[in-house]
């Protein structure tokens, strides 16, 4: 079993998926303490991450 995005890995190696088992997404938990900590940097992370995904779809 393995978590495929693009399945590049698997071309390159030869290998065909045989059945999809479950859709998977990533979530980020911030605990309220780090979230007041740390607000810039976690917010920095989180649009970092937002750019990125806009960039690949």
């Amino acid at each position: 079993m393995d978590i495929v995005e693009t399945g590049a890995t698997l071309k390159a190696n030869g290998l065909v998926p045989i059945e999809d088992v479950a859709q998977v997404s990533a979530r980020l938990i911030v605990n309220t303490a780090s979230m007041k900590l740390h607000k810039e940097a976690i917010d920095d992370f989180i649009s970092r991450c937002e750019r990125e995904l806009e960039r690949r779809s």
